[in-house]
């Protein structure tokens, strides 16, 4: 077992994949939002700081992630104002 950190408190950090090479992903449950993360072995990463810009995306839960680094989550799409899945 191993403390991943946190990015914002007060959250709750809950780890949903993993891969071979120790990338962990998953989300940050809050009171207000959950935020999607991926842990690098060395620092957690809010998901949403590397979309493009304008996406229109907010991510909020990764739930896997495979050995080429490819990510599936969940996430809102302000365009169609529901809930979607996104590969990165």
């Amino acid at each position: 077992m191993q403390d991943l950190g946190t990015l914002l408190r007060p959250t709750r950090p809950q780890a949903d994949g993993i891969n071979d090479v120790g990338q962990v992903v998953g989300r940050l449950i809050s009171a207000s939002a959950n935020l999607a993360f991926i842990y690098d072995g060395t620092q957690m990463i809010d998901l949403n700081t590397i979309l493009p810009a304008n996406s229109g995306w907010q991510l909020s839960e990764a739930t896997a992630i495979n050995n080429n680094g490819q990510i599936v989550g969940w996430g809102l799409s302000q365009w169609r104002g529901s809930r979607h899945s996104k590969c990165r």
